[in-house]
């Protein structure tokens, strides 16, 4: 099918056009909340899709919390939910309705149906560097009903490792900022007990010789 779909059909996308468009709709400087709204935008505009969600760890080997989505997307993705355990074994989309022709895989869309209901989702992607996944990428079906190609799914695959580098260093700059922030307040913590230790070896002395002079 892939054979097929590149050499006897014609791209559907200007590949130069869209990855400007791509580099330059991101802000990895922002808060990953940000990016995951960046991302919103982007997927909608260059895939047609109508709604996305984005789950995301902090640490490895944690759960996938959920960055962004409506009302009915999971809250948590644990490590061994089946979807992550594809997505990290394969490090390619997942596109739902061909998972239904499968019936060791039905296990999977059940664990997912939550947020598959909750955004309409018709595929989903692996957010992931230097083969590590930290995040999953839901994209609902597309506006005018067209079906998911062959040309679409890879598009994503790629254009899904950008969105990663950009999570990925959004989240690192947070973890700098708290980490300064952090450092500053014990800078100041030790300013302040310093000086109250100075002024409460002054009053122990004034409470001392106070007792020994009551008279």
């Amino acid at each position: 099918k892939r054979f097929i779909d590149r050499n006897f059909y014609a791209n559907r996308y200007d590949y130069r056009r869209e990855w400007e468009r791509v580099t330059s709709a991101l802000t990895p400087t922002a808060r990953p909340e940000q990016v995951a709204l960046q991302i919103e935008a982007l997927v909608g505009t260059v895939f047609d899709a109508g709604r996305i969600a984005i789950h995301m760890r902090d640490e490895p080997d944690q759960p996938m919390r959920r960055l962004l989505g409506p009302e009915g997307v999971d809250d948590m993705l644990p490590p061994a939910h089946p979807l992550v355990q594809r997505l990290e074994a394969r490090q390619y989309p997942v596109v739902f309705r061909e998972l239904e022709e499968d019936l060791d895989l039905i296990p999977l869309l059940v664990e997912s149906s939550a947020t598959i209901d909750a955004i309409g989702a018709a595929v989903c992607a692996p957010l992931a560097l230097d083969g590590s996944t930290f995040g999953v990428l839901w994209v609902s079906g597309k506006r005018g009903g067209d079906d998911w190609t062959l040309e679409d799914v890879e598009f994503l695959a790629a254009m899904s490792r950008q969105l990663a580098a950009a999570l990925w260093f959004s989240r690192q700059a947070e973890l700098m900022v708290e980490a300064r922030q952090l450092e500053s307040l014990n800078r100041l913590s030790s300013f302040v007990l310093h000086d109250i230790k100075n002024q409460v070896s002054g009053l122990s002395l004034v409470v001392e010789n106070a007792r020994r002079h009551l008279g």
